[in-house]
């Protein structure tokens, strides 16, 4: 899959919208109402999202991600737990602001250092709050 460049806000989105489809669909306003911003703000971002081909947006109904979106929404969420782990048990960083440091990078580091990061973690089963680190292939 090419790597698709997404702005921090984009990331957010496109997380937040696989943490709530949970297998269905979402809408503008649950979105809005999440982040406390106007639907014309979401629709903007989401726009960006379709474009990219990331998610499939059907207007006044739902939301949803497209396998690549998906995808791309577990990969970040498996890199924001491997990089606040390591910040946690490899740098001693106290669990909150290694998560808040985790999701400034999140996005923006290559898979090579991610999985250096994990393999020097032992491919950890858990993030330091207790969640599942799926892994993938790349990274071992």
């Amino acid at each position: 899959m090419a790597r698709v460049s997404l702005s921090r806000l984009e990331a957010v989105y496109l997380v937040e919208l696989h943490k709530m489809a949970d297998g269905g669909r979402t809408g503008t306003s649950a979105l809005a109402a999440r982040f406390g911003v106007r639907e014309a703000s979401v629709v903007d971002v989401v726009k960006r999202l379709e474009e990219k081909g990331l998610v499939v947006r059907e207007p006044w109904r739902s939301i949803s991600l497209t396998r690549r979106g998906e995808s791309l929404a577990e990969q970040l969420i498996h890199n924001h737990r491997v990089i606040e782990t390591y910040f946690h048990r490899v740098l001693n960083l106290p669990a909150q602001l290694a998560c808040s440091e985790a999701q400034k990078l999140d996005s923006i580091l290559s898979w090579r250092t991610i999985a250096s990061m994990c393999r020097a973690l032992n491919h950890p089963k858990t993030c330091i709050h207790g969640e599942e680190i799926k892994h993938y292939k790349r990274c071992r």
